[in-house]
C-alpha cells in the first residue's frame, strides 16, 4: 500500500485502509475502487491522506492504536470538556459528577496505554492521527498519542504513562474559559487577546487541583506545559530546573502537534520542518535530550509513502529505521517505459542523500 495526498488521487485507485468520520460513521470501506464522489466525501470530512493499493508496496501499516479506539477517545473528551465546562457554573464543581468525568478520562488514558503498549510498533505515523478540522479535542487525543510513545522511549514505567496520558488528555481543559472569538481569530491575536489566552492553564489547573482523583504529575502537566527552559514561557515563567519533567515532555509533543495543525491564523507546517523547530528551540525552549528522544519514534514519512531525494529521485519508504526515522530504507523508483523497478536505497548509508518532502503529485 501506498499513503497518498488525497489531491493526487486518482479515481479507479483502490483503497487500503478504512477510513471513518469523526463522529465515528463509516465513510470508505477499504477494497473498492474509489470514484470522484467517494475523493469528495473523503475530502470534505478533512482527510488530507489515503492509502492505496498499488504495486510499490505490499507492506502493511499498522496503526498504533485502533481507529475505534481513537474515535471514542475524541468523543470521549468531547463529552468530559463539555460537562465539566457546565459544571463549573455550578455553586460546587467539584461533585460526584465530575469526579465521575475524571475517572471516565482516567480509564481511557488506561486504554490508551494498554493499547499502544501491546502494539508492534512503537513509533507513531502522524499522518494516521490528522484531518484539516483539528479541534481541542482532536489536539488533546493526537498530544496525549504523541506523548504516550515519547514517554515509553524514555523509559517511564506504566504508572507514570497513565498520569502522563490524563495530564495531557486535560492540558486545554483551561480553553473551555476562553472566549471563542479570541480562540479562533485568523489574524494575529493584541496583546490583551494573548494575556488571556495565556491564562487557560492556570484556568484549568484552578478548576481540577481540587479533584481527589488526579494526581500531581498530571496536574504540572496541565499548569506547566507552556513553561519554557529559558523562563520566557507562561503562566510563571518558570526556568528548566524548576518545571516538571513531565510538563516538559508534553510541550513537546503540544507543540509538534499544534504545528503539524492548520489553525485558524496560519497553515500546518510540514512534519520535518516542525521537527527543525523542535531541534533549533532546544535549550531555549525545549529539553535536548527529550527532543532527541522524539525524533527517534516520530515518523513523519510512513512505509509506503513517496518521497522527493535531495538527488532528484523519487522513492518509496520500504523501511523505517527506528533510531533515526529521517533515514530509512528506501526504494528508488526507476522506470524504462515498459516496467517499473525498484532498487532499494539504505540512506544510513548514503549520507549525501536526504529526504526532502513528500512526493504530491500522482504517478
Amino acid at each position: 500500500m501506498r499513503l497518498v495526498p488525497i489531491n493526487s488521487i486518482l479515481p479507479g485507485a483502490v483503497l487500503s485502509k478504512t477510513i471513518y468520520s469523526k463522529s465515528g460513521a463509516l465513510l470508505l470501506r477499504s477494497g473498492y475502487p474509489l470514484h470522484e464522489k467517494m475523493i469528495d466525501t473523503a475530502r470534505k470530512n478533512g482527510i488530507e491522506f489515503l492509502y492505496i493499493e498499488d504495486s510499490y508496496s505490499e507492506q502493511l501499516i499498522d496503526n498504533i492504536i485502533k481507529p475505534e479506539l481513537r474515535r471514542k477517545a475524541i468523543l470521549t473528551v468531547k463529552k468530559s470538556f463539555e460537562q465539566l465546562h457546565k459544571l463549573s457554573t455550578e455553586i460546587n464543581p467539584n461533585s460526584a459528577e465530575s469526579y465521575e468525568i475524571i475517572n471516565n478520562i482516567s480509564s481511557l488514558a488506561g486504554e490508551l496505554v494498554d493499547n499502544i503498549l501491546f502494539t508492534k510498533q512503537i513509533a507513531l505515523h502522524l499522518v494516521d492521527i490528522k484531518n484539516r478540522d483539528n479541534d481541542t479535542y482532536d489536539h488533546s487525543v493526537n498530544t496525549a498519542l504523541l506523548a504516550i510513545v515519547l514517554a515509553i522511549e524514555l523509559g517511564y514505567e506504566k504508572k507514570h504513562l497513565h498520569s502522563i496520558t490524563v495530564g495531557t488528555l486535560l492540558h486545554d481543559l483551561g480553553k473551555l474559559f476562553i472566549p471563542t472569538e479570541i480562540l479562533l481569530k485568523p489574524g494575529k491575536l493584541t496583546f490583551e487577546e494573548f494575556t488571556i489566552i495565556k491564562r487557560h492553564p492556570t484556568l484549568g489547573y484552578d478548576y481540577l487541583k481540587n479533584q481527589i482523583n488526579i494526581d500531581p504529575i498530571s496536574l504540572s502537566i496541565v499548569y506547566e506545559h507552556h513553561e519554557k527552559s529559558s523562563g520566557l514561557g507562561y503562566p510563571n515563567n518558570l526556568k528548566a530546573k524548576d518545571i516538571s519533567p513531565f510538563a516538559k515532555l508534553v510541550s513537546i509533543c503540544d507543540v509538534y502537534e499544534a504545528l503539524t495543525s492548520d489553525r485558524a491564523y496560519r497553515k500546518a507546517v510540514s512534519p520535518n520542518e516542525a521537527l527543525e523547530l523542535l531541534m533549533g528551540s532546544c535549550g531555549s525552549d525545549f529539553d535536548l535530550e527529550m527532543v532527541n528522544a522524539f525524533i527517534k519514534r516520530i515518523n513523519p514519512y510512513p512505509v509506503g509513502s513517496i518521497v522527493k531525494l535531495s538527488n532528484k529521485d523519487l522513492a518509496v519508504i520500504k523501511k523505517t529505521n527506528s533510531r533515526y526515522v529521517l533515514r530509512p530504507v528506501v526504494s528508488i523508483i526507476k522506470d524504462n517505459c515498459t516496467d517499473i523497478n525498484l532498487v532499494d536505497l539504505d540512506l544510513m548509508e548514503k549520507f549525501d542523500v536526504v529526504i526532502e518532502g513528500l512526493y504530491s503529485e500522482a504517478l
